[in-house]
């Protein structure tokens, strides 16, 4: 290489050094942008995830609300093994039906679920509004409503 062309390559070397530390700011920022912008997705898909569940616990409990039978059993059970919450079925009802917030219905699965053994509350989210399933879910539940065994119902 000759003086100038040895030169000209560290003046475009030194010119590259110089924009590399110019753009360096502008490149941590557009970084930093795409690292929050990547971080805000993140929390909306939690959040809708958050709100899916919301709706899943309001739902069941609507859905419970609208299959009377089921429903009466439910309240009648409540008051009757937990007196010292409820004096009647109307106050289970009350409790109940104020449950319009996630933690609210989320209180409300965990009586069902102390009250009526584990895993009836999930049993009550296989409620819909067919009446096939009313059937089959009360038959699932009226061993743990009545405090009989599941093998003298069948």
């Amino acid at each position: 290489l000759t003086e100038n062309e040895e030169s000209l390559m560290q003046r475009g070397a030194q010119a590259q050094v110089k924009a590399i530390s110019r753009l360096g700011p502008k490149i941590w920022t557009l970084n930093f942008r795409n690292e929050m912008a990547h971080l805000n997705a993140e929390l909306s898909e939690i959040v809708r995830e958050i709100d899916r569940q919301d709706s899943q616990l309001i739902r069941v409990l609507n859905i419970l609300k609208k299959n009377k039978r089921i429903y009466a059993a439910i309240l009648k059970t409540l008051s009757e093994r937990n007196p010292d919450k409820f004096k009647t079925p109307e106050e289970a009802q009350m409790y109940i039906e104020s449950a319009t917030s996630r933690s609210d219905a989320l209180g409300v699965a965990k009586l069902i679920d102390s009250t009526l053994g584990a895993g009836t509350f999930r049993t009550l989210s296989l409620l819909d509004t067919q009446q096939d399933s009313s059937k089959n879910v009360y038959k699932l539940l009226a061993h743990r409503i009545d405090r009989t065994s599941f093998e003298k119902q069948v």
